[in-house]
């Protein structure tokens, strides 16, 4: 924190990119969690990450195809879970 201006600095925050491929890959790990009963609270992190990775992908001009993140639907990702 910059003491004078009350600012904070998050050097990782500079590079959407990596936290973009982080928060990718936590997502990967939440959807092999996924069981047929009560964790539906996985579904919500889930979609709050998807919608973050979104927020990250418009300030750097990347569309969600270009990251893959249709597989993360509610749909697809209870048709996942099923098999």
């Amino acid at each position: 924190m910059n003491m004078r201006t009350g600012e904070t600095h998050n050097e990782f925050a500079d590079n959407k990119e990596l936290v973009c491929a982080v928060l990718l890959d936590q997502l990967d790990v939440f959807k092999k969690r996924i069981e047929p009963h009560d964790t539906g609270y996985l579904y919500d992190t889930i979609s709050t990450l998807v919608h973050r990775i979104k927020e990250l992908r418009g300030q750097i001009g990347k569309s969600d195809e270009e990251c893959g993140l249709e597989m993360y639907s509610y749909d697809n990702l209870r048709l996942r879970s099923h098999k």
